[in-house]
């Protein structure tokens, strides 16, 4: 539990940075931090997954450390969610729909790049 509790220290810090850094850059209300987020974490989860089903050497700690805590912690379902309600309430709902969609086509596609990659490129 120890490794899960660091790694989400860190993919925590590390999504706030992100999300505060990309939405501080384009100062635009459409959510780009957490959208970034969410498929750059999903394509790193892709990578991750396959790296490790072909390298079982490395130890479940690092294996959990990397996947459940920094990962699991780096992308965030609940400010998705938020952010595609509040962009509904704001009279937007073009853009939430745009929002959900593109998340889930996205995140979804960032990981069977991420995991291709690593299948067909030998990461």
């Amino acid at each position: 539990m120890l490794y899960i509790a660091a790694g989400g220290a860190l993919g925590a810090v590390c999504r706030w940075g992100l999300n505060t850094g990309i939405s501080s850059f384009l100062k635009h209300p459409y959510p780009w931090g957490t959208l970034s987020v969410n498929v750059i974490g999903s394509f790193l989860m892709g990578l991750c997954v396959a790296y490790f089903l072909k390298n079982a050497a490395l130890s479940n700690e690092f294996k959990m450390f990397l996947t459940v805590g920094f990962l699991g912690s780096f992308t965030t379902f609940s400010t998705f969610s938020m952010d595609a309600v509040n962009l509904f309430h704001n009279d937007d709902p073009y853009g939430a729909l745009t929002y959900v969609f593109g998340s889930v086509i996205l995140s979804v596609g960032a990981v069977m790049l991420g995991t291709f990659l690593v299948w067909k490129v030998s990461l």
